[in-house]
């Protein structure tokens, strides 16, 4: 289990009741959206308390939250959507200000210039 999952789990333990029951994906994110995905939850979880999280991603250079909700889907999908529009101008890796860019040849990430440059540096050893 990775450290974003084990922490949102602690803070949300509800929310994430499928991951500890085994089921579920793991969630797929670098740590720049934890703070993005920290504020989804919360959210979330004060509109429905009874939402399961169920995969927690980047698709596309995007965050991606899939949940199961049996009480508010409506509000808990425009919650969901404003940070999913966030994430797409956030750094997945540092959280700073970010945009979506090719990352290399055939992956999209949302990353800052730092980022990006730190990237391009290492690729040129």
């Amino acid at each position: 289990m990775n450290d974003i999952l084990n922490r949102l789990e602690q803070k949300y333990p509800t929310l994430f009741e499928i991951y500890r029951r085994g089921g579920g994906n793991l969630i797929e994110v670098a740590e720049g959206w934890f703070d993005l995905i920290d504020r989804c939850c919360a959210e979330v979880i004060t509109n429905d308390p009874t939402a399961q999280a169920v995969q927690i991603k980047e698709k596309f250079g995007g965050l991606r939250f899939y949940l199961d909700t049996n009480e508010q889907e409506r509000a808990a999908r425009k919650i969901i959507a404003k940070y999913e529009d966030e994430s797409e101008r956030t750094c997945e890796i540092c959280g700073k200000p970010g945009k979506t860019r090719n990352y290399t040849k055939y992956y999209i990430r949302t990353v800052c210039d730092e980022c990006q440059e730190k990237k391009d540096e290492s690729s040129k050893i």
